[in-house]
């Protein structure tokens, strides 16, 4: 069940990729990330009211941090919108999924963790493999790889902050972050014009973007909470596989050969450290 549970949840932040592409060349990187967000936070506060109840004084050192990570996050999504704007998702999403390997490396340099020989190794096919995505020649970066790999780095800080957030529910870790992130973008959007509600069609499939995501964070919380969180690691980051195939078969995108040996790479990088 973990498992099945871990799978669903990468299928879907990876259908969630797929939408939010969408969005963003129709209302543009800021307007999406503001909307994708604001729409979140009423289906992941309902979960976290019915998977962990209301917050007790007890959890409020955990919400600050949750707190903290919410303002990285929002920066986070703005980036990983512009990377979807610019870029192919088969790219894209390998590229973010390296999250996790710049959260092992701040482990490493913050926290006082040590990696075995797996983690090195996974450490270094992950950054290999990203390196090969990202360049669509020798010379030229991918469209979009660099606001994907900033976006990986913030994304690691949220994971090293959220690791800290003891003592709180993990769908309320969730909800918080969401709401904070959409506050720190908030200003942002204003500023850019980019709060005015969007047409229709957008709208409807920014409220989909947007309860898939949670959905799909509440199935990771499920996951983690049902069996080992190795187990339910290693399934959750098959987003990034999941994301490649999507925009391969789906959006017919075409990488170069050295970047499907690079999307390969990151993808094996990154399964490994989530079992190292």
């Amino acid at each position: 069940m973990t498992v099945v549970l871990g799978l669903t949840a990468a299928l879907l932040w990876a259908i969630t990729d797929l939408a939010a592409q969408r969005v963003t060349r129709g209302v543009g990187a800021l307007a999406a990330g503001f909307w994708v967000l604001l729409a979140g936070c009423p289906p992941a506060l309902v979960l976290a009211l019915l998977f962990d109840g209301v917050p007790t004084s007890t959890a409020f050192h955990g919400l600050v941090w949750a707190c903290l990570a919410g303002v990285v996050d929002g920066i986070a999504v703005l980036l990983l919108m512009r990377a979807l704007g610019h870029g192919d998702l088969a790219i894209v999403g390998p590229l973010t999924a390296l999250e996790g390997a710049f959260a092992s490396l701040g482990s490493i340099a913050f926290l006082g963790e040590h990696l075995g020989g797996i983690g090195v190794v996974a450490l270094l096919a992950a950054a290999g493999g990203g390196a090969l995505a990202a360049a669509s020649s020798p010379r030229v970066r991918s469209p979009g790889a660099a606001p994907a790999v900033l976006a990986a780095l913030l994304f690691g800080v949220v994971l090293l902050l959220l690791s800290r957030a003891t003592g709180v529910g993990g769908m309320t870790v969730v909800a918080v972050t969401r709401c904070v992130s959409t506050l720190t973008l908030t200003p942002i959007a204003v500023a850019g014009h980019a709060t005015r509600l969007p047409g229709r069609r957008f709208l409807l499939l920014v409220t989909a973007t947007a309860a898939l995501d949670v959905v799909g964070f509440g199935l990771y919380v499920a996951a983690v909470h049902h069996g080992p969180f190795t187990l339910a690691a290693i399934a959750s980051t098959q987003f990034a596989t999941f994301s490649a195939i999507l925009g391969i078969l789906f959006l017919h995108e075409r990488p170069r050969p050295h970047q499907l040996v690079g999307i390969a790479l990151t993808v094996v990088g990154v399964n490994l450290l989530s079992s190292a």
